[in-house]
């Protein structure tokens, strides 16, 4: 079984900051929408629900 990897996107063009902690995003495992929030890897773990199993 072989796993799917995404490449990062080099987003420093972009002048992304987490709205969360004020951290400069300069990497994301995929292409930012207009007008979506995007979060930094620490914060946007935060932010997941925890799942029940």
């Amino acid at each position: 079984m072989s796993y799917y990897q995404k490449q990062p996107n080099d987003v420093s063009h972009l002048g992304l900051n987490c709205p969360e902690c004020g951290i400069a995003i300069t990497t994301l495992p995929f292409k930012p929408r207009r007008g979506m929030k995007i979060y930094c890897h620490d914060c946007a773990q935060k932010r997941k629900t925890p799942t029940t199993g």
